[in-house]
C-alpha cells in the first residue's frame, strides 16, 4: 500500500481529489502543498492545487479536515510565431 493511500485511524485527514483521474486520496494531518504533491508521487509543476476558488502555491499549508483539488496541467502545444 502506498504512503498516500495508507489508512490513518483517529487522525484528521486532508482530502485530495485528483482530476481528471476522478480519484480521492486521504492524507493524514496538515501538510504543505509541496508535501502533498510529493506524497502522491506527482511531478512538481504538472498540477495545480486548488482549495475552494483559490489556487495554492507549493509553500501554502493545507489544514487537516480541508479538501483540495489537484488538477493536471495541460499544455496547449507549441507557441505560434508572429
Amino acid at each position: 500500500m502506498a504512503l498516500a493511500e495508507a489508512p490513518c485511524y483517529g487522525a484528521a485527514l486532508v482530502k485530495a481529489l485528483l482530476v481528471p483521474q476522478n480519484r480521492t486520496v486521504d492524507l493524514p494531518g496538515r501538510r504543505r502543498v509541496r508535501d502533498i504533491i510529493t506524497a502522491l508521487k506527482i511531478t512538481p509543476g504538472t498540477v495545480m492545487v486548488i482549495r475552494g476558488d483559490a489556487l495554492l502555491t507549493d509553500g501554502e499549508v493545507v489544514e487537516a479536515d480541508e479538501e483540495v483539488e489537484i488538477r493536471s496541467v495541460i499544455s496547449g502545444g507549441e507557441p505560434v510565431e508572429r
